[in-house]
């Protein structure tokens, strides 16, 4: 598996985890802001493999698809 066959499997865990915490959760009417709010920030961070130029850039933006999970725990 090369480094973007990686990358994408990274985008797709974090897609399941966003999931996997809304249907566990329910947040009345929040779900409609916060369901958006995560899938578009994931979105976002999938374009980042092509922009990173060192290990660093590649270490920092992996470690970004955690930051919008690690946030709804909180909400719930």
């Amino acid at each position: 598996m090369d480094l973007a066959d990686r990358y994408q499997a990274l985008a797709r865990g974090a897609l399941l985890a966003a999931e996997s915490a809304e249907d566990a959760y329910r947040l009345g009417a929040l779900e409609r802001f916060l369901k958006p709010w995560i899938r578009d920030r994931l979105h976002s961070l999938g374009g980042l493999l092509d922009s990173c130029d060192t290990r660093r850039e590649l270490a920092k933006d992996t470690r970004a698809f955690a930051d919008p999970l690690g946030s709804c725990p909180s909400l719930f």
